[in-house]
């Protein structure tokens, strides 16, 4: 029996991470930023974005459980956060 791993789109909080940006680190510092979607997709890349250059983030979306795990992702946790 051969078990087929599930297919995955998108990229992971490492990759994320580690994508090169035009940006300087800090252009975003001092500034508060509110995301929707954060629990996936471009939400989630747009908050990782955001607080790789130093904003505060205010996320927001339907599923308590994915905004948690984003909250502590590696990414996001350099920047302060709440989940509303």
């Amino acid at each position: 029996m051969t078990t087929e791993q599930p297919v995955r789109y998108g990229f992971t909080d490492r990759d994320l991470a580690g994508h090169s940006t035009v940006y300087r680190d800090d252009l975003c510092a001092g500034q508060v930023v509110l995301v929707s979607g954060t629990g996936s997709g471009l939400g989630k890349a747009i908050a990782c974005l955001f607080a790789r250059l130093g904003a505060t983030l205010i996320v927001c979306g339907r599923d308590r459980k994915k905004l948690k795990r984003r909250r502590n992702s590696s990414v996001v946790s350099a920047a302060r956060s709440r989940v509303r």
